[in-house]
């Protein structure tokens, strides 16, 4: 069964952020949305049914996904802006072919063998199962569920019991199995990572200088730099090649975005490409 994550009609209501991606590439705890669905739910492949105006940019960026042309047999798709529960996760694997999964008239999941395009209407002859299962409803909620998914992801994804990893001396590491280090980090003396409210993860090649204080729950990105002496409180995420200083909370980075003066930066959303003065 092929896993196919489609956006509706509401990614409007994720603008700026979504008008050069789907929303399924929105960043909402360590993983993007569309990752968190294929980790869940693909047991291979999986494809994307997205806005026709996008399409042409993501078969340049990526040649060898399946967009808006998943391949024939049995596909489960699912809406991208599902918010992840182990009650989710429970009603759409019960699916069987031809039944859909609804919150009054939007779609939250549907299996079925046909081909379905952008904007595309539920076929005739669909079982139609009720559900109150929740949705992302505006950018804003993925800046409030973030700490949960962090956690989340934590949890399911990349808790190891059997972790273990070495500091620099004098790193500071308040609740050792609530973080998880890649391989290649550096972190240099005095950083304190404080993981007693929350989950630390930070991923391959990301770098923390001096004195920098990283409180959990907290995704730090692969090859970011956190700069001396920041200040990075819970329910961030980071993403990957990202500079970022200062005092920061409740902040969610999606890329290759810089922050890299002494301000504060709360309950914000930071997109790709972004250089910020604060």
């Amino acid at each position: 069964m092929l896993l196919v994550v489609f956006d509706d009609k509401q990614h409007k209501s994720f603008y700026p952020i979504a008008q050069t991606r789907s929303v399924g590439d929105l960043r909402c705890g360590i993983l993007k949305l569309r990752q968190r669905l294929e980790y869940i739910f693909a047991d291979g492949d999986s494809g994307l049914v997205i806005e026709d105006r996008l399409v042409d940019l993501y078969r340049e960026r990526h040649p060898d996904w399946n967009v808006n042309n998943p391949p024939a047999g049995d596909k489960l798709y699912i809406n991208s802006r599902l918010i992840i529960s182990d009650e989710a996760i429970t009603a759409i694997k019960a699916l069987t072919p031809n039944q859909a999964l609804l919150k009054h008239e939007t779609i939250l999941a549907l299996r079925t063998s046909e081909y379905l395009n952008w904007g595309f209407q539920l076929p005739s002859g669909t079982e139609r199962i009720q559900s109150t299962l929740p949705m992302y409803e505006h950018i804003a909620q993925l800046i409030h569920d973030n700490g949960r998914m962090i956690t989340w992801d934590f949890e399911h994804i990349f808790y190891d019991e059997d972790n273990f990893f070495e500091t620099e001396p004098g790193v500071s590491v308040l609740h050792p199995y609530n973080v998880w280090i890649a391989e290649g980090v550096d972190l240099a003396p005095n950083v304190v990572l404080d993981a007693s409210e929350g989950p630390i993860v930070i991923d391959e090649g990301a770098k923390v200088m001096a004195g920098a204080v990283l409180c959990g729950p907290l995704y730090v990105g692969k090859k970011s730099l956190i700069k001396i002496a920041a200040k990075i409180y819970g329910s961030t995420s980071i993403g990957p090649v990202c500079k970022v200083g200062g005092e920061v909370e409740g902040s969610i980075f999606q890329a290759y975005s810089n922050k890299q003066h002494d301000g504060f930066l709360g309950h914000a959303y930071i997109g790709e490409w972004v250089k910020s003065g604060c």
